[in-house]
């Protein structure tokens, strides 16, 4: 099986499957030596640039006090096609909105760090800028 294969099966195991991600936080090493990933992965300091990525996306998107959720949201969509080039990905939760950078499977496998901004409404808090590795 090849690197990307096995990477997308950890993490369609991990959103699939509670027991896989409470191991992944109680024994990381063997969790990941177990699906042939090596655990050095983890290791890799949170990448800077996908927090200015994410920066820049917000400042772009120039949301002012007067935008609701909805014209703010809008205005995140434009500015996320222009940031986040590979594209991305929106997560709803209960009281917020997340859009995730995606990042081509060759970065991915080297455990790399994303674009990610965070967004609460209900009431409107706005939007702050973060990144995930």
């Amino acid at each position: 099986m090849d690197k990307e294969t096995k990477f997308m099966r950890m993490v369609d195991l991990l959103k699939a499957d509670k027991t896989a991600r409470d191991k992944l936080l109680a024994d990381p090493e063997t969790l990941l030596t177990d699906l042939g990933i090596d655990p050095k992965i983890l290791n890799d300091p949170l990448d800077q640039q996908s927090f200015d990525r994410a920066e820049a996306l917000l400042k772009d998107a120039n949301i002012k006090d007067k935008d609701n959720a909805v014209t703010g949201l809008r205005k995140l969509g434009i500015a996320a096609k222009k940031h986040f080039v590979n594209g991305h990905e929106v997560e709803v939760e209960p009281f917020a909105i997340r859009l995730l950078e995606r990042v081509p499977a060759a970065r991915a496998l080297n455990w790399t760090a994303t674009g990610t901004v965070n967004c609460t409404y209900g009431p409107w808090d706005g939007c702050k800028p973060d990144g995930d590795s």
